[in-house]
């Protein structure tokens, strides 16, 4: 619950920053302020596992961790500055982790790949700033687990999607601003981040458990696992045409930009 109230105060904050830019857009234009947009997604993240147990587990400390993915987008625009924008991504999630105990020396790794659909509520403002929020459903498509001990040697567990439950929804937040283009093709950099509602672990992987801590304390209560990311994020956008309609109102069709 804190990390979803410091997510709502950060959308508060950049909110009123851009309200000030709403006022000084122009007018949408009748018959022709709304279109569609085809484009591309990619991005780098920094990604956790966030679990309460291993961070107070004083024989284990997770290490910052990377991933990212991509994937193609749909947007389509209501008006000039609201769009509701799906769409289809592949996601890598790390998180690794290592002892604290130098008689017990050993490491590892989580990767865990989603097939992910966000659905996003975008706002653009002047000079091609832009804001994003929504949400996003996810699919474990792939679950890797690798470790190394000083004692016992290294592995990897390939398949190991059965101790993690399939579906994932999370909370999207973003922000950026257009890098090259004139409207008609534009590419945009910005910040996404992302925090995941659902518990992934799954019953096969420990659900509901006691957790026993690396450094032999005394078990504790089992807590959930949520993703979390934020990252940078990359968007080539393309403006495929727009929905015109008669001057009565009664018609209506769509139009390739020609570009």
């Amino acid at each position: 619950m804190k990390r979803i109230l410091i997510f709502a105060m950060a959308l508060c904050l950049a909110i009123p920053s851009m309200a000030g830019e709403l006022s000084l857009l122009p007018k949408p234009k009748k018959g022709s302020q709304q279109w569609i947009v085809i484009g591309l997604r990619a991005g780098v993240d920094n990604t956790w596992l966030m679990n309460k147990n291993n961070f107070n587990d004083k024989g284990m400390k997770l290490k910052p961790s990377f991933g990212g993915g991509g994937g193609i987008m749909l947007g389509i625009h209501l008006s000039e500055v609201v769009a509701i924008e799906p769409e289809c991504v592949y996601q890598i999630i790390n998180q690794k982790y290592a002892s604290k105990v130098d008689s017990n020396a050993w490491t590892s790794k989580k990767s865990l790949g989603y097939l992910e659909f966000p659905i996003l509520l975008r706002f653009d403002f002047e000079s091609f700033k832009y804001l994003e929020l929504g949400v996003k459903f996810s699919t474990l498509k792939s679950a890797t687990d690798s470790y190394d001990y000083k004692s016992l040697g290294s592995g990897t567990v390939p398949n190991d999607i059965q101790n993690y439950s399939k579906p994932n929804t999370s909370l999207i937040f973003g922000w950026g601003t257009g890098l090259w283009g004139n409207g008609g093709l534009m590419v945009n950099f910005g910040v996404r981040a992302t925090y995941g509602l659902s518990d992934i672990i799954s019953d096969i992987g420990g659900k509901g458990l006691d957790y026993h801590p690396s450094d032999g304390s005394a078990k504790t209560t089992y807590m959930k696992t949520n993703t979390a990311t934020i990252g940078f994020h990359f968007n080539i956008d393309f403006d495929l045409g727009w929905f015109m309609s008669s001057s009565c109102g009664r018609s209506h069709k769509f139009v390739l930009f020609g570009h």
